[in-house]
């Protein structure tokens, strides 16, 4: 009778419980991180989709206004620009407007008079299904933000191009809800309505303009002038103009 024979170990055939052991946990940690990475995508996809609908709220009420100078509101609390107004601007055509985003967060558009003069058009998505991600650099859209503290018990709006102190809005605004609250998703614009030419720099005074922006200096252009200058990028450094 032949005694017991052992083979070696690499003859075998299969795993052994450390090898699959191993093999699970590796699968494990693999599939997570490749959840994690699709999330995020899918979440940058979605703000992606939510901020240019927003930004094309936001045309859309900056355009109407611009045509109704009139509907821009008095300084105090921020002023509702109801859809029926918006889809029945353009020459009198109805056409009808995304009231929510991919998210299925609802947009609505507001009017807020600043002290200084220009009127902020502001942009606003809000649902059940708020984000405090801060859109990146590569969304696209200029003037998007989303709101988050801003580390002094306040809220601000920040995004790749913007940070608005939004806590001066939501003292005019009524408390319950707030205008603007964590996670909402804002895309602000501007516009000049206020009447006079605050907006405007003038080398002398100018009689009809009683309230323009003076220069308190003389012009320095390190000896150039402005007849036939292609690019102002060369002198702009040189260029005193305080206010």
């Amino acid at each position: 009778m032949k005694g017991h024979q052992s083979y070696p170990r690499r003859a075998r055939c299969g795993l052994g419980l450390f090898e699959a052991l191993l093999a699970v946990a590796v699968l494990t940690v693999t599939a997570s991180l490749l959840a994690q990475t699709f999330t995020a995508w899918t979440e940058r996809r979605t703000l992606t989709a939510e901020a240019r609908a927003l930004a094309g709220l936001a045309d859309t009420g900056r355009q109407w206004l611009e045509r109704n100078t009139g509907g821009a509101p008095a300084i105090g609390p921020p002023k509702e620009v109801a859809y029926a107004d918006l889809e029945s601007g353009r020459a009198g055509a109805t056409y009808l407007l995304p009231k929510h985003t991919a998210r299925r967060r609802e947009m609505t558009l507001w009017l807020w008079q600043t002290v200084s003069g220009p009127t902020l058009v502001l942009a606003r998505a809000r649902g059940p299904e708020s984000t405090e991600q801060v859109p990146g650099p590569g969304i696209g859209v200029s003037g998007v933000g989303t709101i988050v503290q801003d580390g002094r018990g306040g809220i601000r709006m920040a995004g790749p191009d913007i940070s608005l102190d939004m806590n001066v809005i939501n003292s005019a605004a009524p408390p319950d809800p707030p205008f603007a609250r964590k996670g909402d998703l804002f895309v602000a614009r501007s516009f000049w309505t206020g009447q006079g030419c605050t907006p405007y720099l003038f080398r002398v005074p100018n009689p009809d303009c009683t309230d323009g922006n003076i220069m308190k200096s003389d012009l320095d252009l390190g000896g150039h002038n402005l007849t036939g200058v292609r690019n102002l990028g060369s002198i702009r450094a040189q260029c005193k103009i305080p206010l």
